[in-house]
């Protein structure tokens, strides 16, 4: 609902929103992290099924270097699911509580949830924000974000948030959506 060029949203944050927000943060806040997983799992992938076709002449220890790197890539994975499992499992206070988001040019102020907080963020506190398919992301710091569902906004809320963000933050607001 927009009120007085004042955007307010009222939801609640689910299980999914934080496991896009961590995969995100993972992997695709910088771009080219998800292509370096797949290019060095790919290499990887080919130089063996090379090593062991016959048609590719390699020592063993490179044969064996590209076994650790898929596996270390397999693993990233697995604890990055692992870890937001056991987020989601122990987290009492921040899903499926809900809150009212206010945001307008100088802030975003965030009222209620289990803990009844009111907090004030000025745009100069962030240290970056992202717009995705389905989300504002707002970064406090490396860790840390603010997850906005689109799905909790009207159209024109989308647009209004789009220029706020942009306005305020600068550069440090990055769009990965078309």
């Amino acid at each position: 609902m927009i009120e007085n060029n004042k955007i307010k949203l009222d939801f609640e944050i689910k299980k999914e929103d934080y496991k896009a927000l961590s995969n995100f943060t993972l992997f695709f806040r910088k771009r080219w992290t998800i292509f370096a997983y797949v290019f060095i799992f790919v290499l990887a992938l080919v130089m063996m099924i090379g090593r062991a076709s016959g048609k590719l002449d390699m020592p063993d220890w490179y044969f064996y270097f590209y076994v650790i790197m898929i596996f270390f890539i397999i693993l990233i994975f697995i604890i990055q699911e692992l870890m937001i499992r056991r987020v989601l499992r122990t987290d009492k206070v921040s899903f499926h509580i809900k809150r009212q988001y206010i945001i307008d040019e100088n802030k975003i102020q965030i009222k209620g949830g289990k803990e009844n907080r009111n907090s004030e963020y000025k745009w100069d506190l962030f240290y970056k924000g992202y717009e995705t398919k389905k989300y504002f992301l707002l970064y406090v710091n490396i860790q840390q974000a603010f997850i906005l569902p689109k799905k909790a906004m009207t159209e024109e809320e989308i647009i209004m948030t789009e220029k706020i963000l942009k306005e305020n933050m600068g550069r440090n607001f990055n769009k990965r959506c078309k």
